[in-house]
């Protein structure tokens, strides 16, 4: 098996020990070839995770963060609310309500999980352009001979 991979970019949160990853991958056997992208979370020193995101889901999970960066305001009639949007490799995108406005969430990982919270507009759009970058990276590739 090969495997190459490009790295994409990194979201750290300062004065919190975690940090967003995401590389494009191309995993290739004689047969076969698997294209995605991984996305690393690092929640503190001894707890990481990762989720893969097909190629055929990535659109969707662009779609998915675009939905949650339109959210201004709590969408419904309670104090608190949250909506998300999940892929198939266990990546979970979360609008939440706070005290200092919207905010937002990734977590990644099936059983043990890890999350960065308290993510803003800013690091939510910087983390879609990683998703995006990734996408059409993965879309252009050609396998070498």
């Amino acid at each position: 098996m090969t495997m190459g991979y490009d790295e994409l970019g990194q979201i750290r949160k300062f004065g919190v020990s975690g940090s967003v990853s995401v590389d494009a991958r191309e995993f290739a056997t004689a047969s076969d070839t698997v294209r995605g992208l991984v996305v690393t979370i690092v929640e503190g020193q001894y707890r990481d995770e990762r989720a893969f995101i097909d190629m055929d889901e990535i659109a969707d999970l662009v779609a998915g963060i675009d939905v949650l960066l339109g959210i201004k305001q709590n969408p419904t009639g309670f104090k608190n609310f949250e909506r998300r949007y999940q892929t198939r490799g266990e990546l979970r995108v979360t609008a939440y309500s706070s005290d200092v406005g919207i905010r937002f969430a990734i977590r990644a990982g099936r059983v043990l999980t890890a999350s960065v919270l308290t993510l803003t507009d800013g690091d939510l759009q910087k983390f879609r352009s990683m998703i995006v970058a990734g996408q059409e990276k993965l879309s252009t590739h050609v396998k070498a001979p």
